[in-house]
């Protein structure tokens, strides 16, 4: 039997870490250069904080999907958004996703939350089923490794206040 449900991460920690490798196997090859270190203890502070919370796919017991989203109120609006941390739903099951987002939603509703933020990667029915679902794609997001010790260009310190902005190049000495 599939069961969608919140859970803790007491509850759910064994069987999510190697789904969690899973998740960084497949869809985060973007940051494989930056490896993966898992700190519980951090999660676990997160989770303390009321701003971690945690839904699964079980079926007959066995995790085979999860998301982790991280709760925060908004600096501008105050309104309560959740925002994905991680979303990953093994192959097999994928036709479950609908079912995860569905408890997701019906989730922030119970907790007071107004907007939900998933990221999805561009590749595969991510973002088809999103759109199905009325999300909407509201940015793209783009990344830079810094600091990499082949970069072809040196590091920029900024030397003045942040409302008067004049940047140098760093000097090796």
């Amino acid at each position: 039997m599939i069961a969608v449900q919140s859970e803790t991460l007491d509850q759910a920690w064994t069987d999510l870490v190697p789904l969690i490798f899973a998740y960084w196997k497949e869809a985060e090859t973007h940051r494989h250069y930056q490896g993966i270190e898992l700190r519980r203890d951090r999660y676990d502070e997160y989770e303390r904080a009321g701003m971690l919370h945690c839904v699964t796919i079980r079926d007959d017991g066995r995790l085979v999907g999860y998301a982790l989203g991280y709760v925060s109120v908004s600096m501008r609006s105050q309104v309560k958004i959740w925002g994905d941390d991680m979303f990953y739903i093994q192959p097999a099951y994928r036709s479950r996703a609908l079912a995860l987002i569905q408890f997701i939603e019906e989730y922030c509703r119970c907790h007071g939350i107004a907007e939900i933020i998933l990221n999805g990667l561009t590749s595969g029915t991510t973002p088809e089923l999103l759109e199905y679902i009325d999300y909407t794609p509201v940015s793209v997001q783009y990344s830079k490794r810094l600091g990499r010790a082949d970069s072809a260009h040196r590091p920029i310190a900024v030397t003045k206040g942040i409302n008067d902005v004049e940047t140098k190049r760093a000097e090796n000495t």
